[in-house]
């Protein structure tokens, strides 16, 4: 529960897995930690409104050194900016986890590292400037752990605007008609939020990168 002012805010929390029919008795329950990734959403609801979403991907540190470091092998349900953030980081060495690249939270814990894609975050025009975002922003290690026994080693997101369709369950989330530069109010707004919470921008492209101690 989020409390905001005069309302209480709930979340729902859904992934991939909980989708999955496990009570065939010929089927065993999958472990998410046997797949790369995960899919994970995070719902913030104001009665039975869905005010505001957040849906990652964490890619499971033990398996990125077994599929993907030599010859970054995504299956083609990952997009394009997915790969290429999985590019940028082999390219800095973050892309498997080092002695050098630990952080504090790792080394205070037991749970099973991550690296966490931020694919999508979004607040409704009138539930936004009231702190939500931020909230999930802030947080959003404290889920992973939480609910996934997950530690996020780092998180990185592609700050790309988008047009958003609150009808669907969850949202769907579309590329603008016409191109969202740097000048507009909502790349800007999401360009403070993510500074706000301990994002850098890696040189002069639009990924932001954390570590999970934000």
């Amino acid at each position: 529960m989020i409390e905001n002012d005069d309302r209480e805010l709930y979340l729902e929390i859904d992934d991939d897995f909980k989708h999955i029919q496990f009570f065939d008795v010929d089927v065993d329950y999958p472990d998410h930690f046997g797949d790369l990734t995960n899919g994970i959403r995070v719902s913030v609801f104001d009665n039975k409104e869905r005010v505001a979403y957040l849906e990652c991907i964490a890619f499971h540190d033990e398996k990125i050194a077994e599929s993907i470091y030599d010859h970054i092998h995504l299956s083609d349900s990952m997009t394009q900016d997915v790969y290429d953030a999985m590019v940028l980081l082999k390219e800095q060495s973050l892309l498997v986890p080092t002695s050098e690249n630990q952080t504090l939270g790792e080394l205070l814990t037991n749970y099973p590292t991550a690296i966490i894609y931020l694919h999508h975050i979004a607040v409704k025009d009138e539930y936004r400037r009231q702190g939500i975002g931020d909230w999930l922003m802030r947080n959003l290690p404290r889920i992973l752990q939480r609910n996934y026994k997950t530690f996020p080693r780092l998180i990185i997101t592609l700050l790309s605007p988008q047009k958003i369709n609150w009808s669907f369950s969850p949202p769907s989330f579309s590329d603008p008609e016409e191109e969202i530069g740097e000048n507009t109010e909502m790349y800007g707004l999401m360009k403070r939020l993510l500074e706000k919470n301990g994002y850098e921008q890696q040189g002069d492209s639009r990924y932001f990168i954390a570590d999970g101690n934000i």
